[in-house]
């Protein structure tokens, strides 16, 4: 697509995540495709296992509402049929909360390490880990991240790394209004030019100027719910929650990893910690990543008629309104995780005297 570079065909991810691909070029066609559908399903699983070993066993209650969700969760689907890789990264960042939770830093900083290498964006979580001082997981996560590049050199060759890091990934990270792109800078790519919907590309220093601010607002949300006193599985799910956000390419993809801090939403919903306003807020969560998605698809296929004079306002904004539902959603999670997180904190400062007196 020559009006814009990053809608491509070309390889969109580091070169080393190819090389735990060549396996499957060992074998026919049909039984990778049937042998990679089946990982990238049972990493989802993997997941929800991780998640519930560390929170406990979910209720039946529970368990049903989570497979509600899972099972009309457009992100997923859609990583089932385009077959990406997007699953794995949902497996190495629900570990790494895992085993953040638990202070087992290196095996958490190779995980996050290696979600970098295999996708750039989980580098952002680098940042957030340095302001908690987690000097042990920094570590290993860089040593990981640079085993990772260098095994891409040594399988991949350097002509395609050179192409990776020089001619792909500037363009990526320019950004794109393509009405795919959900994350900040594909909303203010639109804001400010919106024909970049339907023809791609970037919004130029006017989508900088809306975008670069609200990323620095999501980080100083993240910074101001951060303790360096305590682990809480809510406030390392908050840090995941902003990645695809601040991400300047973010698909329906990526939004799998969205399923660690919807699982842990839905704990504090069925376990009566979250109050019914926001019980509500989730629910709208659940319909922008169901329902609205389908009604988007459906009107870029048959568009509502065009009315004449401020009428045509009410059909324009409805179809911009279900095109940004993954955005909305997304937005919606993160601030139910804030609030979740901000009712921990008031618990434990409620709860800490009374045990210092005693």
């Amino acid at each position: 697509m020559p009006w814009d570079w990053s809608l491509s065909s070309g390889y969109l991810y580091p070169p080393a995540f190819a090389v735990i691909l060549i396996p499957l070029t060992w074998i026919s066609n049909d039984l990778a495709v049937r042998i990679w559908l089946f990982l990238i399903q049972a990493a989802v699983l993997a997941s929800l296992l991780i998640i519930y070993r560390v929170i406990g066993r979910p209720s039946r209650a529970e368990l049903l509402a989570l497979v509600a969700v899972l099972t009309t969760f457009f992100p997923l689907a859609n990583t089932v049929l385009a077959g990406t890789m997007n699953s794995l990264l949902l497996l190495l960042l629900t570990g790494a909360w895992a085993c953040w939770h638990r202070r087992r830093d290196v095996a958490g900083g190779v995980l996050v390490g290696a979600a970098a290498v295999f996708k750039l964006f989980p580098a952002a979580l680098l940042p957030y880990l340095a302001w908690r001082r987690h000097w042990k997981l920094l570590a290993a996560a860089a040593v990981t991240g640079l085993a990772g590049v260098g095994l891409g050199l040594a399988v991949t060759s350097l002509d395609h790394n050179i192409y990776y890091f020089r001619e792909m990934l500037p363009h990526l990270a320019a950004g794109t209004g393509y009405r795919e792109n959900q994350s900040l800078a594909g909303v203010a790519a639109r804001i400010c030019d919106p024909d970049t919907t339907n023809a791609g590309g970037s919004a130029g220093w006017c989508g900088r100027l809306i975008d670069w601010p609200a990323v620095l607002v999501l980080l100083t949300i993240v910074w101001r719910l951060t303790s360096r006193a305590s682990r809480s599985g809510l406030e390392f799910a908050l840090a995941v929650t902003a990645l695809p956000l601040i991400s300047s390419v973010t698909w329906s993809f990526p939004l799998v990893i969205l399923i660690l801090p919807i699982a842990l939403l839905v704990r504090q919903a069925m376990s009566g910690r979250m109050p019914r306003g926001q019980i509500r807020a989730l629910m709208g969560a659940w319909v922008c990543f169901s329902a609205a998605p389908a009604v988007h698809y459906l009107l870029i296929v048959y568009p509502l008629p065009h009315w004449t004079g401020v009428l045509d306002l009410m059909p324009q904004g409805m179809t911009r309104l279900v095109g940004e539902a993954y955005f909305i959603g997304t937005l919606v999670v993160f601030g139910g995780i804030c609030l979740a997180l901000r009712t921990e904190r008031r618990s434990e400062s409620a709860v800490t005297p009374p045990a210092l007196a005693a």
